[in-house]
């Protein structure tokens, strides 16, 4: 078998094909954004296409799956965020979800923790490049103490996709209450993920608030986005309850 020569991922970028795939799938979820959002959005999948030829930001790398797997993925949180207010994305890897989130609903005050410093590093530049303001990149570790030095701030939601549960929530103690939530995107084995970490959770005094079951409309997938909340001292010692849609 001859030698097949290696794609470069960045040679199938074709700004008007990914334009028109993106406004696809933003159609599909019934979303209306700007051309200056749009151009943020090629902008942004332009950097993640060259700098992930030299660091391994995502394991996709065509425009396509980039486009259907990470953006759509994380616009479909969007309609359990505010219109405004503060979020936090721990562990942000490439930017996913925060990034965007924060082009599609720029009201959005927007903090992103990311241990790695070469992704902190693209972060940054991602976020000089596509002119956003009211978002801050923070290289912090997640281990097995809350986050450290970061300014106490009234955050409403916090983020988290790929990140051990355990390791989230000691980041979080001390941040947040009753009055916010966590939002994490599972697959189909949440239940049994969530189940496991009961005894730690109720140590925590975390419950589940509701299940919700989340589609994309052009990776033909499914996620299940859990709701997490810290439990009201007046809720101590009440039987947990949480809304189950999936």
């Amino acid at each position: 078998m001859g030698h097949q020569p290696s794609i470069n991922p960045n040679q199938l970028f074709e700004p008007a094909e990914a334009r028109t795939l993106l406004e696809r799938g933003t159609r599909a979820l019934d979303l209306d954004f700007t051309p200056i959002q749009f151009d943020q959005f090629l902008t942004y999948l332009d950097l993640l296409l060259k700098w992930n030829r030299k660091i391994n930001l995502t394991a996709l790398r065509t425009p396509e799956d980039i486009i259907s797997r990470h953006f759509l993925d994380s616009l479909l949180l969007l309609p359990y965020l505010p219109e405004t207010g503060r979020l936090l994305d721990l562990g942000s890897g490439a930017g996913f979800p925060g990034l965007p989130l924060k082009i599609a609903r720029p009201g959005l005050s927007i903090d992103l923790v990311e241990a790695t410093a070469k992704k902190a590093s693209f972060l940054k530049e991602a976020v000089r490049r596509l002119g956003l303001s009211g978002i801050n990149v923070f290289p912090i570790f997640l281990g097995p103490d809350p986050l450290p030095n970061l300014p106490a701030r009234p955050w409403e939601v916090f983020l988290s996709r790929g990140v051990n549960l355990d390791v989230v929530l000691k980041a979080l103690e001390g941040y947040w209450g009753p009055a916010q939530r966590l939002l994490l995107m599972k697959g189909s084995d949440w239940r049994e993920e969530i189940e496991k970490k009961d005894s730690f959770l109720k140590k925590q005094q975390v419950e589940v608030e509701r299940t919700v079951l989340l589609e994309n409309p052009l990776a033909a997938r499914q996620w299940v986005l859990v709701i997490l909340r810290e439990i009201s001292p007046l809720n101590l010692g009440k039987q947990s309850y949480y809304h189950d849609s999936t």
